[in-house]
């Protein structure tokens, strides 16, 4: 461990800081002199941005320069006339600026909502907050629906395309559990986000590891001599009371930026199994009724800050502390055990379970601007620490097919599971400005360590460790990467392409020791062409490579006891899965896109259950490969001034094929969004998703699945305080649900009923001071808002 954070200071040590050479600097005042705050000011040669920067609150600004050489400087912001200065700059230099009111005489109407811009990139699409109806009264997790091919679960994982994602707050990343998550991201307030940047095609700049596509979210920056923050309150009713609540501050000083949140969930919950287990080749079938009441409570507590050295240097720090604490008031489970259609036993089960979970995470992150264009250099450090403590509980009765009691078994489990990650990336950004180029590379090194400890106890009058069935396991796992990536653009045509090469090395220590370690080479490459001179239609292609490493759970050889009659192994012989996907669009006005893709996935890894004498062995294996074709469609419209509605659409065919087994699932995925937009200050949203019922691989959804959600929310006064209220899961569909595995000569269907329908009530109280933050304008003109429509 000395040896890492050695090498850690090593590198910052040796970074190169380059000190500016002269500086510009003054003020900006209004003809009444008056200061003038948020004056964008641009610093520019040979009609090449070098440098920006904002006004502060009395209408300072400063601009570091690093050569010698004549300067255009424009000084501009709504409501006054641009102003542009030329200087030769040969000494350090004042200047002080008088801006003009530009007076304007408009016809004036009310636009009652603007809808994000959606700026299309060769690997993804920026979408646009600052200026939309989103910029107030949201967070991140009422704008990600939104976002198109975004979609979150019941449980609020989200995903892209149906694919894994990456979470990310201004290039740091976020991995920390999906229940965590969403707490950590309802702390970060529109109010704060400049943009989201969605890749859906992600560069070689980014681990190759599994995620279909990465959101980023870009806060602002400039927030001079401020604060602002929330404090709310989430109430939910469903079959039992739920509760949340969340607070967060920010505040700005000069160059220094400090962050921190806060937030909690109390909720009760419960949970109802039906399964049926067949095995036509032992003739043995199982039926369980599973019943479950549990209490959790979440938490997450983050804070960080952004200090900025000078104009060319920053450094940024973030921590996330969360966790989950989970009890069940009560689980029963009630077995009958046939043999030949013939009921042999009757189990009666009680099982008691606790869970806790803890998780820290720190990120450290230095940044050098190295030159005037923008190019950067970038070291970051990340460390996670994932802790889970688990307790079951098992307290068997069992009869005779005429109920009557003939013995008992009790036994227990306690599993303790450490995690500790620690990960290096050093990544230069080079702007080449006069070929239109941006150069990336970089490397990064990432140490995961592992430790379990699964003690199983047996109860005959004392408790007795059972050495059978008791395991510890270790894993070690290493990656080194090294990557480039080249973005340039051939008269209209964008391009991206890369090249990630990764080395990966493993050790697991169990029941015995095993080892491995492999080398792959990742590349990809994205085009997108404008098809005519507006840019309202353009086309895209991109293709890439990527990779699903197993994990520790599913690498584990030892055999688990799960229950009476399922035991569970792990496969320490797994193959990473490798991917290739080619894909194609078309976007029509930016707000409109169709496309195209298709890919091949080898050596997919998944649970394949087999028959052991009376019991069930829960194994996993290289099984198949996977080939998929999807169609996707995209659609922002704008029905009325008031009334915003939001489609998704996805065809896909996906063919599993084996040696032993091959299926096919075709299905429709629709999403539609319908915001109403009311007032300023009052709106509404309905959600509703359909999923066809099909396979995927081996198991069956049994029936369509429709979700709908009604929201609504309204601001009240000037103070900022909200209400919000709605009904989630109106027709309960993530409550109701059915599925059917099956391979080989194995069968299970499951019934599950949860808690998940509820409706909800928030309050919300928003504060801010001096905030750099201006409201989404509702007053403009009737040309500027033709050419919006336009």
């Amino acid at each position: 461990m000395k040896l890492k954070f050695a090498f850690i200071g090593i590198i910052l040590l040796a970074s190169t800081l380059v000190n500016a050479q002269y500086k510009i600097s003054g003020s900006v005042r209004s003809k009444k002199g008056e200061p003038l705050d948020f004056i964008t000011i641009h610093v520019m040669a040979k009609n090449i941005v070098l440098r920006s920067a904002l006004s502060n609150a009395k209408g300072e600004y400063d601009i570091d320069l690093s050569k010698e050489d004549s300067y255009l400087l424009t000084f501009s912001r709504i409501g006054y006339k641009k102003t542009d200065t030329l200087l030769y700059v040969n000494q350090n230099f004042r200047l002080d600026i008088v801006l003009p009111d530009e007076i304007k005489e408009l016809n004036t109407v009310v636009v009652q909502s603007t809808m994000p811009a959606i700026k299309r990139k060769p690997n993804g699409y920026d979408f646009e907050i600052e200026k939309s109806f989103l910029s107030a009264g949201n967070t991140v997790n009422t704008i990600l629906p939104i976002l198109p091919g975004v979609l979150i679960d019941a449980d609020g994982g989200i995903t892209l395309n149906r694919s894994s994602v990456l979470m990310m707050i201004d290039n740091q990343e976020i991995k920390i559990p999906a229940d965590q998550l969403v707490l950590y991201l309802n702390n970060i307030r529109s109010e704060n986000i400049k943009h989201i940047e969605v890749i859906t095609h992600p560069t070689a700049a980014y681990d190759a590891q599994g995620i279909g596509g990465i959101i980023k979210i870009v806060t602002k920056k400039k927030m001079e001599n401020s604060y602002s923050g929330s404090v709310s309150n989430k109430y939910m009713q469903g079959v039992y009371a739920k509760n949340e609540l969340a607070a967060n501050i920010m505040i700005n000083r000069n160059n220094l930026l400090v962050y921190a949140g806060l937030s909690g969930s109390l909720n009760k919950n419960f949970a109802n199994f039906e399964n049926l287990r067949e095995n036509s080749q032992t003739q043995i079938r199982q039926e369980n009724i599973i019943n479950i009441r549990n209490k959790s409570f979440n938490y997450s507590a983050n804070a960080g800050l952004r200090y900025n050295i000078k104009n060319n240097k920053s450094l940024l720090l973030d921590f996330i502390y969360g966790g989950n604490n989970m009890s069940v008031a009560y689980a029963d489970m009630l077995t009958n055990h046939y043999f030949n259609n013939v009921l042999d036993t009757i189990i009666k089960s009680y099982i008691p379970q606790n869970r806790k979970t803890e998780t820290f995470s720190t990120s450290v992150s230095y940044q050098h601007n190295t030159d005037e264009a923008g190019s950067t250099l970038k070291i970051t450090g990340d460390y996670l620490i994932p802790t889970t403590h688990s307790y079951n509980g098992f307290y068997n009765g069992y009869f005779l097919s005429n109920n009557i009691f003939f013995d008992s078994v009790i036994n227990d489990n306690n599993i303790d599971t450490r995690f500790d990650i620690l990960s290096l990336k050093i990544d230069r950004h080079k702007i080449l400005p006069k070929i239109k180029t941006n150069v990336d590379y970089g490397v990064k090194f990432a140490n995961a360590s592992t430790s379990v400890e699964n003690f199983y106890r047996n109860y005959n009058s004392l408790w007795t460790i059972d050495n059978n069935l008791t395991n510890f396991l270790q894993y070690h796992e290493n990656i080194y990467a090294g990557y480039t990536s080249v973005e340039t653009k051939i008269n209209k045509l964008q391009l991206i392409g890369g090249l990630r090469a990764e080395y990966t090395s493993y050790k697991i220590i169990s029941i015995n020791r095993i080892s491995n370690d492999y080398f792959k080479i990742f590349p990809n490459l994205s085009m997108l062409l404008p098809l005519n001179n507006k840019n309202t239609l353009s086309w895209g292609i991109h293709w890439n490579k990527r990779i699903s490493r197993p994990s520790y759970e599913i690498l584990n050889p030892f055999v688990y006891k799960m229950d009476q009659y399922s035991l569970k192994e792990g496969n320490p012989y797994l193959k990473p899965s490798i991917n290739n996907k080619i894909s194609t669009e078309l976007n029509i006005k930016q707000n409109y896109s169709v496309g195209i893709s298709y890919e091949i996935e080898k050596n997919i890894f998944g649970e394949v259950q087999k028959p052991i004498g009376t019991m069930t062995l829960q194994t996993f294996g290289n099984i198949n490969t996977k080939k998929e074709f999807d169609v996707t469609a995209s659609a922002n419209l704008s029905i009325k001034k008031y009334w915003m509605m939001i489609w998704q659409a996805m065809f896909y065919d996906k063919n599993y094929v084996s040696p032993d087994y091959n299926a096919e699932n075709i299905g429709v995925l629709i999403s539609n969004i319908n915001i109403f937009r009311f007032s300023p200050t009052f709106d509404a949203r309905l959600t509703t998703q359909f999923f066809t019922k099909g396979a995927d691989r081996f198991t069956t959804f049994n029936k369509n699945f429709i979700f709908s959600s009604l929201d609504l929310n309204k601001t009240i006064g000037k103070r900022g305080f909200q209400i919000k209220g709605g009904i989630s899961d109106i027709f309960n569909a993530r409550g109701n649900m059915s599925l059917t595995y099956k391979y080989l000569a194995q069968t299970n269907t499951t019934l599950i009923k949860r808690d998940m329908r509820y409706a909800y009530i928030t309050l919300v109280y928003n504060f801010k001071k001096g905030i750099a933050l201006r409201k989404p304008e509702l007053q403009k003109s009737n040309i500027d808002e033709e050419q919006r429509t336009k």
